[in-house]
């Protein structure tokens, strides 16, 4: 298999490309298309639900607390219950669009009273630091 050429137009590619899609386990953003890949097939996602995955691909693996997530994604430093509720609604409409469960999470764990990240630890699942609802 040829290597990649090391000329500058093509490694500023490459560094545009990685640049351009963040992605996790099959699950790929692209940037500056604003469009959403899982396992090669698209996935039509909302606005808002686009922003929310971003920021979790962006934290790779980190806990993002719901507070985070609505400072990042709706620009806002307060929320109430029923704004709680609207967010615990798109990752519900998230999962299923991207054909996660609950029990055995492939990209959205909740982490039961702090927030989200993305990706499941064996420890999490077996400590029950996720939850049956979002």
């Amino acid at each position: 298999v040829p290597l990649p050429s090391t000329s500058p137009l093509c490694l500023r590619e490459v560094a545009l490309m990685n640049y351009r899609t963040i992605g996790y386990d099959g699950l790929l953003l692209d940037l500056l298309a604003h469009s959403c890949q899982l396992d090669g097939e698209p996935i039509p996602l909302t606005p808002t639900q686009y922003e929310i995955v971003k920021v979790l691909l962006e934290s790779k693996g980190r806990l993002v607390t719901s507070g985070d997530l609505f400072r990042q994604v709706w620009d806002t430093k307060r929320y109430c219950t029923s704004e709680k509720n609207n967010l615990s609604a798109h990752i519900k409409c998230l999962r299923k669009r991207l054909g996660d469960s609950y029990g055995h999470p492939r990209f959205i764990v909740t982490v039961h009273g702090k927030g989200y990240r993305l990706g499941a630890s064996p420890a999490d699942t077996e400590n029950g630091h996720t939850e049956e609802n979002p």
